[in-house]
């Protein structure tokens, strides 16, 4: 992992623009399901960027609410009060839950970003042979 992840709600940073602000959009998923509300974003410190979004599920009058992280690569739209998400209702479902005791944990994040069938941006790149004699200095 290039940095440590922290929620942006918690961190010294905020979006550069704005407008750019999403937190509190509803989520959806590609066939229009509600999947929940945007409660936050985490970010790599490091490499400032977004990496998860934070979604919050609704119980009943607030109780026995839930988070799930989405990757932001499963981020399809932004638009009108909402994020598409090509993750569907039944996968966010079935995604590991925030627990508080692993959010700093590489380890989670790697088993998010396979849950939802994403390489971590961490992950070293895979290199092939190219058959060409390497570049002389």
């Amino acid at each position: 992992m290039s940095g440590m992840l922290r929620l942006l709600g918690e961190s010294r940073f905020a979006f550069a623009n704005p407008f750019q602000d999403v937190r509190g959009w509803a989520v959806r998923d590609t066939d229009a399901q509600d999947v929940g509300q945007l409660a936050d974003v985490l970010i790599d410190e490091k490499a400032r960027k977004v990496r998860f979004l934070k979604v919050a599920h609704d119980g009943i009058l607030g109780f026995g609410s839930s988070h799930s992280f989405i990757p932001v690569e499963a981020v399809i739209a932004v638009a009108d009060g909402q994020v598409t998400v090509e993750a569907s209702v039944q996968r966010v479902a079935g995604a590991p839950r925030v627990r508080p005791e692993v959010v700093d944990s590489q380890r989670h994040f790697d088993d998010l970003y396979n849950h939802y069938g994403y390489a971590p941006p961490w992950a070293p790149m895979p290199a092939v042979d190219s058959g060409r004699p390497p570049l002389l200095a």
